[in-house]
């Protein structure tokens, strides 16, 4: 380096660069010869890179891997529901509610009125008055109250209830039948798809077709469901094709439109599906009684909403015990303990109100993976559910509760 910077032609920068150069020399050989040695920081560098060069694997051509198919969102089948259809071209009446029978009301004996005795003045020396009548006293006490005896007196009117009285019970929620009862049927359409779906579709709960577009068999549905206090929500979109979501109190159905050659079919499923699926994925027949079970399970997700968090079978507590995954479905924890999230007896009597309003027995069968686990039967269905605990806490410092569904119980 040194030579180079000589060769350059000489200005006043490497005439001072030269001369700082040579005082470190002159200070650098007046050092002993071992610490010269430890102070050649140039040669240890040089060392270090030639060894890494030496020992570095050389490098060789990567593959870039293949793309992993991307799990469908959606399943591979398309449950329907064999139900009762509606009756044919008239729309469905709500189910008329029974009249509780009033018994007769027993004949009271007619209250007495007691006849009032003569009101005689006070003497008054000055000016005596004369005495009233008993007919003109009778006329005037009736007129003071002629609304209130009556109405006292009267054994057919119900007494008012006292402000200490309980409240009347409420009506219990809907059930699926009570669904495709009240569901409204579309003015005009007949049984079937029309064959713009695979025959397996015809044994659907709900399934007609009717010679109109789609947009316009939306817009009429969108007013026939709101009439019969239906909430609806709308949504895929797209050409000759829609989906809605219809709400009756706690249950939750999807109605499908799909149209094709001048008509338009109407079909209701429990799930949301697109129209590829409904064109090509097979068809899998789910019973009321199944139906019903998955509707009170998914209603206990979007109830609790975000008390509640994804399911993760590695936080429970007794992991091992649920390892079979194709036995054991966790469908849902309870989440952190700054969201409230519901305590375990909730949860277990949420699912004994929701069940039993809907026919099914809701029974206790022991205990599994530490919790307690329960029967469901309606029907030919059986079910088991365990409420198992997790290692995510809850408020009051207790472990958090997960709910899994199996064939039967362990």
């Amino acid at each position: 380096m040194f030579v180079y910077f000589q060769k350059l032609r000489p200005s006043q920068f490497f005439l001072q660069y030269n001369a700082i150069a040579d005082g470190i020399a002159e200070a650098y050989d007046s050092l002993p010869a071992n610490v010269r040695f430890c102070l050649r920081p140039m040669f240890y560098l040089a060392l270090g890179l030639h060894l890494a060069l030496l020992f570095s694997p050389l490098p060789q051509e990567s593959k870039p891997a293949e793309p992993q198919p991307e799990p469908s969102p959606t399943p591979e089948t398309v449950k329907i529901m064999r139900l009762p259809p509606p009756q044919k071209n008239a729309p469905t009446a709500a189910p008329k509610q029974p009249t509780p029978k009033t018994p007769a009301p027993t004949a009271a004996p007619r209250p007495q009125v007691p006849t009032a005795a003569p009101v005689l003045p006070k003497a008054n020396p000055a000016q005596p008055s004369p005495a009233i009548s008993p007919s003109v006293a009778e006329q005037k006490q009736s007129e003071q109250k002629p609304a209130e005896s009556t109405a006292s007196n009267s054994p057919d009117k119900p007494s008012t209830s006292s402000p200490d009285s309980p409240p009347p019970a409420a009506p219990p929620p809907p059930t699926l039948e009570e669904f495709f009862r009240k569901f409204p049927q579309y003015p005009g359409a007949s049984a079937g798809s029309g064959e713009i779906l695979r025959s397996e579709f015809d044994q659907s709960g709900y399934i007609y077709n009717v010679g109109e577009g789609v947009d316009g068999v939306g817009t009429k549905f969108e007013q026939l469901l709101a009439a019969a206090q239906f909430k609806v929500v709308p949504g895929t979109a797209a050409a000759d094709f829609k989906v809605y979501s219809v709400t009756l109190g706690p249950i939750t159905q999807y109605l499908h439109l799909i149209g094709g050659s001048g008509k338009t079919a109407m079909v209701i499923l429990p799930n949301s599906y697109s129209l590829e699926q409904l064109k090509t994925a097979q068809t899998d027949e789910m019973d009321p009684d199944t139906t019903a079970f998955e509707t009170i399970t998914r209603q206990f997700g979007s109830e609790y909403g975000e008390r509640l968090r994804s399911p993760d079978p590695g936080q429970l507590v007794q992991a091992g015990s649920f390892a079979d995954l194709n036995r054991f479905d966790v469908r849902s924890m309870t989440a952190a303990a700054f969201l409230s999230p519901p305590a375990q007896s909730e949860i277990i009597n949420y699912f004994a109100q929701k069940l039993g309003a809907d026919g099914f027995a809701f029974s206790p069968a022991g205990s599994y993976g530490g919790g307690p686990s329960y029967q469901v039967t309606r029907g030919k269905l059986s079910r088991c559910v365990i409420f198992a605990p997790t290692n995510i806490p809850t408020g009051d410092g207790s472990a958090g509760t997960a709910v899994i569904l199996s064939a039967s119980c362990p």
